[in-house]
Order: C-alpha cells, then structure tokens, then sequence
C-alpha cells in the first residue's frame, strides 16, 4: 500500500485526519491530486530533520 493509499483509507475512517507525505518524485498532477485530496504537506526526499519537524509542525498547527 502507498502512503497515499494509507492516507486515502484513514481518511475514509476519520475525515478530518492530517499527513504528510514523502517522496522521492511525484510528477506534478499526481501532486496537485495528493494535495488536492487533503494530504495537508507534502516533503521531497532527501530531507533534513529540520524540514520534516517545520512540516509537522505547520500541519499541527494548521486550522483550515
């Protein structure tokens, strides 16, 4: 199962669930659909323990 797949079946059990997705490459309209369908941050491999605390974090503290 792909991390959208995931995101797509927890999303059917709670429709207010937040994630953040990684990867290596998306081409850019399977991104715009990912973020389209509520995946709230999307992180582009390889990233820095910075990066994905400061995309936690916007997502946690995101309020739309």
């Amino acid at each position: 199962m792909s991390g959208y797949d995931l995101f797509l079946e927890m999303k059917s059990k709670n429709p207010w669930v937040k994630m953040v997705l990684a990867s290596g490459y998306l081409e850019p309209e399977l991104k715009f659909q990912i973020l389209k369908s509520g995946v709230k941050e999307f992180i582009q491999k390889p990233f820095s323990r910075e990066a994905l605390l400061r995309s936690v974090r916007d997502v946690l503290d995101f309020q739309g």
